[in-house]
């Protein structure tokens, strides 16, 4: 669920929209910033930017500018990036994505009202991978008039459809004699935008739309959003949690440590995120780990990267070895803790963040064991190279909820990506610049030349592994292979679920009421862990 706040500007010579959106939903970035300018006689796209905010501060952003049929594209989010330049995507195509409310309204603007029926738009797609944009024909046909509610009011309202091969299909109400977007909804993904608030100028208009000659609701501020707000979920604390500093690298980085109550020297469990901005659902699952774990009688720290919370640094100069010197720092400081048991301290890392716990561990601590839910066991270049083809591409889309785009377009875009890739892992460099902005080049490297399944197999150190079968970085042959192959060594132990969701959540109960509920059989495998020498 989240609430987006969309503005609209008009300039001599521009239309100019503006949107802040916030999100709550595990699955979501905590804030999405877009900002869409378009030529005011034609509403072409000029330049277009989406800027998402990771729960504690990180930032993935795309930045697209158009200049006649060439589309200059650079996405970001660290370690990963992705440049392109002088891209045709033609004079006629606009920027939309069924999934941001904002992109409906330029939309919607172009299509011709007084002849209704059906019209046929060009639009470019950009999408949360290192990708280009993607190039999709959509159709608006025009359904019927009728009223609907909105805000406790009947409102005469016009609906449309929009749909194409490659985005699903949309139902849009706009209200018949404003155009003003009213909702939006994607029924195959059981997501739906409704108006909450209208713009300041709509108020009194809204009143008279909705035949009672009444003024709009008191609110000065417009919004659309999804339809429900769930409750603050993350106030409830086992124990004792505490904000912590230490240093590392001449930074000082901050974090939250959760202590057991009473006195004593706890067995402690250092946390590890994903790469790149920290989404909601990576949140709420270190703050039940945090809750969780404390009432059980083990210490938990949960530690910002540098740029991020309130530590130091930059974050998008973060590269593999400055990560893993943090988490080393970040267990000398858990080893130096009063309330820590400093031999039997477990290094959780997630996603990517379990390869890079797993290299820190290697590198030192005898006594330190380790833990990955959900690591990557392909290489990233690897796994790269396997999705680009056109089938592998539309797999990948379809994790986005996107169908199938034109496959010589496809065969474009594969192409372009094998071809980045080269060059980025051909490159000496540290660091390049393009659309006036610092690219990580050498984090970009050492991400791409990650072997976890090669590290695994290296590693002398108690280890457990929890796979979901419906983990997109799960691979049935992969997992096998390393049973097999790491089956006479005891302190290693593989656990795979058939159902354990992004972020190990029980999902039935997570789903309706935005409540977060770690997966139990998952909480005591790492209980036992962290505890013991042995595993149930």
């Amino acid at each position: 669920w989240g609430t987006a706040k969309v503005d609209k500007y008009v300039t001599d010579d521009k239309v100019i929209y503006k949107s802040r959106t916030e999100y709550v939903t595990p699955p979501e970035y905590a804030t999405v910033i877009q900002k869409l300018s378009l030529k005011r006689k034609t509403l072409m796209p000029l330049r277009y930017t989406d800027k998402a905010a990771g729960a504690r501060g990180g930032k993935r952003s795309i930045l697209l500018t158009q200049t006649g049929d060439r589309t200059d594209l650079l996405f970001v989010k660290g370690p990963v990036f992705f440049a392109l330049k002088d891209f045709e995507t033609g004079e006629k195509t606009t920027v939309f994505s069924p999934y941001e409310v904002m992109l409906y309204m330029p939309l919607m603007e172009q299509y011709n009202f007084r002849k209704k029926g059906s019209q046929f738009f060009e639009i470019m797609v950009p999408i949360d991978e290192p990708m280009p944009v993607l190039r999709d024909k959509v159709e608006i046909r025009y359904l019927r008039d009728e009223y609907i509610p909105v805000m406790g009011r009947r409102i005469e309202a016009e609906r449309f459809i929009i749909r194409s091969t490659g985005i699903p299909e949309v139902t849009v109400s706009l209200s018949r004699h404003t155009h003003l977007l009213l909702s939006a909804e994607i029924s195959k993904k059981n997501m739906r935008f409704v108006l909450k608030k209208p713009r300041r100028g709509f108020k009194y208009l809204f009143g008279r739309l909705a035949g009672d000659g009444r003024a709009g609701p008191d609110e000065d501020t417009g919004s659309s959003g999804r339809t429900k707000m769930p409750p603050d979920t993350l106030t409830e604390v086992h124990g004792k949690r505490q904000e912590v500093f230490f240093e590392s690298r001449n930074l000082m980085l901050s974090g939250r440590l959760w202590t057991p109550a009473g006195i004593g020297a706890f067995p402690a469990v250092l946390l590890v995120p994903e790469d790149g901005p920290m989404r909601n659902g990576e949140q709420s699952l270190f703050e039940a780990l945090g809750r969780r774990l404390s009432s059980s009688g083990i210490a938990v720290l949960d530690f910002d990267s540098p740029g991020q919370g309130k530590s130091q640094g930059n974050f998008r100069e973060l590269d593999d070895g400055k990560r893993i010197r943090d988490i080393k720092a970040a267990v000398s400081f858990l080893g130096e803790h009063p309330s820590v048991n400093g031999e039997k301290i477990t290094v959780i890392g997630y996603g990517g963040g379990g390869y890079l716990a797993m290299k820190a561990v290697e590198q030192a601590f005898p006594s330190v064991s380790c833990i990955c839910l959900g690591v990557p066991l392909d290489s990233e270049v690897s796994y790269t190279l396997q999705g680009l083809s056109i089938e592998g591409m539309h797999q990948m889309l379809a994790m986005h909820g996107l169908g199938r785009f034109d496959n010589s377009y496809m065969k474009t875009v594969c192409d372009i990506m094998k071809e980045n890739l080269t060059k980025i892992k051909g490159s000496n460099e540290d660091s390049l610049f393009f659309m006036s902005k610092k690219l990580p080049l050498k984090a970009c490297r050492e991400y791409l030349d990650r072997k976890p399944y090669d590290t695994i197999i290296a590693l002398k150190r108690p280890l457990l592994m929890i796979f979901g079968k419906d983990g997109r970085n799960f691979r049935p042959k992969a997992v096998e292979s390393l049973k097999s192959l790491l089956a006479d060594r005891g302190e290693v132990k593989i656990a795979v679920f058939r159902n354990l969701g992004t972020y190990m959540e029980k999902r039935e109960e997570s789903g309706e009421n935005g409540d977060f509920n770690l997966n139990e059989d998952v909480v005591q495998l790492i209980k036992a862990r962290v505890t013991g020498p042995g595993m149930p």
